[in-house]
């Protein structure tokens, strides 16, 4: 049962990833074809800016008011620094009077791509919501939340894929070549999770789908989850990801009217689009953090 509501508060965070590039076009298109944008609360720096994304230091003034304002709730640190020599912070949501020793502990990062602004834009609207929504305050008697919400600060700051060493951070989860990936992982171990997420943010329109049609086509899908077939994980636990997380979360995805699938992938062969769904590689999050949501 524990399980099953923070699946439903999940949702809250998945319905995001489901309009990246929040700026990118006019007012009036979003009004026409995204109306249900027009519904969020101007309550991130992002938000209550007329154009841009979250800045470092805009990041770090909502995580300090945050902390501030739910001392009782919040608490924050940094883990370690960027290439670039900025300091990585985590928050941490915690319910401090609360007795239950027994508390799901639940790990969540964005930001990993640095163009994948959504990512972390919607951890800190949920914060957000955690904290200002009675009606989501009950979650924090059964569980304790990691935040990382910029785990790719020098990319996202340029709003560049990668690290400032031209690193793809989520093909870095075996080597640990760069320091950011070092630094989460150690915080991660400490922290030791029962559920860990690692949010995304896809283009709908995919060059891999130009072939597709005299002009190609769009994924249709609000939320797509990718989680492991490294054949190297146990079964049993990717059993449970596709099971107990990935179809919980269908189900009410579907009651909400989004539209959802595991996540795909394409590449050619021998001049051939192919396409595949789930990870198998263990560079990647979705088999060091699993899932991984879109």
């Amino acid at each position: 049962m524990i399980i099953k509501r923070i699946l439903l508060y999940f949702l809250l965070i998945t319905f995001f990833q489901s309009y990246p590039q929040l700026n990118q076009q006019s007012k009036k298109i979003t009004k026409k074809f995204f109306s249900d944008l027009n519904e969020l609360e101007d309550v991130t720096p992002a938000l209550m800016k007329k154009k841009g994304f979250t800045n470092y230091s805009e990041l770090i003034e909502f995580i300090e008011e945050k902390t501030n304002t739910y001392p009782d709730f919040i608490s924050y640190k940094y883990i370690g620094s960027s290439q670039k020599g900025k300091k990585i912070p985590i928050i941490y949501v915690n319910k401090k009077n609360n007795l239950n020793n027994n508390k799901v502990r639940v790990w969540m990062q964005g930001g990993l791509h640095g163009n994948e602004p959504a990512s972390t834009e919607s951890l800190l609207y949920m914060l957000h919501m955690l904290m200002e929504n009675d009606d989501f305050k009950y979650l924090l008697d059964k569980i304790e939340l990691a935040i990382l919400p910029m785990a790719n600060i020098d990319g996202f700051l340029k709003n560049d894929r990668y690290a400032a060493n031209g690193l793809d951070l989520n093909r870095d989860h075996t080597k640990l070549m760069a320091p950011e990936t070092k630094a989460s992982k150690k915080e991660f171990a400490n922290f030791d999770p029962h559920v860990a997420l690692d949010f995304h943010e896809y283009r709908p329109f995919r060059k891999d789908f130009a072939q597709l049609s005299t002009f190609g086509i769009s994924n249709p899908y609000d939320v797509m989850f990718l989680h492991t077939g490294n054949l190297n994980v146990p079964e049993n636990i990717r059993n449970i990801i596709d099971t107990l997380f990935v179809k919980n979360a269908s189900k009410e995805l579907d009651k909400l009217g989004l539209m959802n699938r595991h996540y795909m992938k394409s590449e050619k062969y021998k001049g051939e689009i192919h396409f595949s769904t789930g990870s198998n590689t263990a560079r990647s999050s979705s088999n060091f953090i699993t899932p991984a949501i879109y």
